[in-house]
């Protein structure tokens, strides 16, 4: 029984952060600058699911550049699992409901009725049977391929809900078996609140690591949140989504003259707006904490962001460009703030083209964690607003 459940602050970007999950304790591990309300267990379960949701974006979505090896334990699929245990408080164990028939109770069925032979009297028709239907709760394997689905939510996830239970289940199926049939289930329905139900089981089935079944400690989390806040700001910030034409390429040429291509630059978001591109690096870095300037991208970042530019200026005939670096920060109150630009000194243009001037800004960590998915219109254009007024 969980009989304990620690908040653990994490500052380092590459260090662990999600759950760990042991007989009778839980260590939820988050980044040090994602705000949470003092007992967040019982004042803030939204603000801890949203940071569970957010780690998905590593694991689900893992880049060539990010190793699947910094993902550890399974994907969770949370918000199925919030939905089939909402689904099983509210309304308790999910039965089929089967049409069974009869004969003289229930409802009448006509067109099987009058298939058969009448009687008649006083030229008078009458049936002496009248075919009849009714539904009727069936426990059947669906049922306890859902009761395994509520096993599973909520030994991940109940504890978020004071609620730590082991539904009986006899299900001798395999995980690939279950599937196969909620599939076919789903394909026979037309009622959508089955629909979904089915779909959410399959999502839970479908990200089992089968050697976890009969586990009770489960570790789900990451060793690269930089990467969750590099994909939930290119959402928020970024319009430009296939950024091919603008990764700087180089190569090698050996002895052999042979050739060989280095692994390009990638930029993390691009936003277009009219004829300005806005190129943004998004750095998880430890500056937003306390203001320690050891803390702010330094002079590899700088050198990059304005190769970017050149790049797009002298291949792209890109005109008009902008550089933006993107920190995180703990600030309810200026949810979004400009704090500052860097420039090179080896540059002899005394900042006359714009892109080797990048300018910085903080978001803040919650906010974009809870709305990244909805964009902001007002962030993007006081971002631009700024710029445009610094050059």
């Amino acid at each position: 029984m969980i009989t304990e459940v620690n908040i653990i602050r994490v500052k380092e970007s590459n260090n662990f952060v999600g759950l760990r999950i042991k007989k009778k304790s839980i260590d939820v591990y988050v980044p040090w600058l994602y705000r949470l309300k003092e007992n967040p267990l019982q004042n803030d379960k939204e603000g801890l699911i949203n940071f569970l949701k957010s780690i998905n974006l590593a694991k689900t979505q893992v880049p060539g550049n990010i190793s699947n090896s910094s993902n550890i334990g399974e994907v969770w699929p949370i918000e199925s699992f919030i939905w089939i245990l909402s689904d099983f408080l509210s309304n308790g164990l999910y039965f089929s409901i089967e049409r069974k028939n009869d004969y003289n109770n229930g409802t009448v069925n006509w067109k099987k009725t009058l298939k058969q032979q009448p009687m008649i009297s006083n030229n008078q028709f009458f049936y002496t049977k009248l075919c009849t239907s009714y539904r009727s709760l069936t426990s059947n394997t669906i049922t306890q391929i859902y009761s395994f689905c509520v096993n599973i939510s909520c030994s991940r996830i109940g504890w978020l809900y004071g609620e730590m239970f082991k539904l009986d289940t006899d299900v001798y199926l395999s995980i690939e078996e279950m599937i196969y049939l909620l599939e076919q289930e789903r394909s026979k329905t037309f009622d959508d609140e089955k629909r979904i139900r089915f779909g959410h089981m399959i999502k839970i089935l479908s990200n089992i690591d089968n050697d976890n079944l009969r586990n009770s400690n489960f570790v789900f989390g990451i060793t690269n949140y930089y990467y969750v806040f590099e994909r939930m700001v290119d959402v928020m910030f970024g319009n430009i989504y296939d950024k091919k034409i603008y990764q700087p390429r180089s190569k090698w040429v050996l002895l052999d003259e042979k050739e060989v291509q280095a692994n390009p630059l990638m930029p993390d978001t691009i936003l277009k707006k009219k004829d300005i591109i806005y190129l943004i690096d998004a750095k998880l870095y430890q500056y937003g904490i306390n203001s320690d300037t050891r803390y702010l991208p330094g002079s590899q970042s700088i050198q990059k962001q304005i190769t970017y530019g050149d790049f797009l200026m002298n291949n792209l005939n890109i005109s008009e460009v902008r550089n933006i670096f993107i920190l995180p920060n703990n600030n309810e109150v200026d949810l979004f703030s400009y704090f500052g630009y860097a420039q090179a000194d080896w540059r002899n243009t005394d900042g006359e083209i714009p892109h080797e001037k990048i300018f910085g800004f903080f978001v803040d960590l919650r906010y974009l964690v809870t709305n990244y998915q909805l964009g902001n219109n007002f962030f993007t254009y006081e971002m631009c607003r700024i710029v445009e007024e610094k050059l």
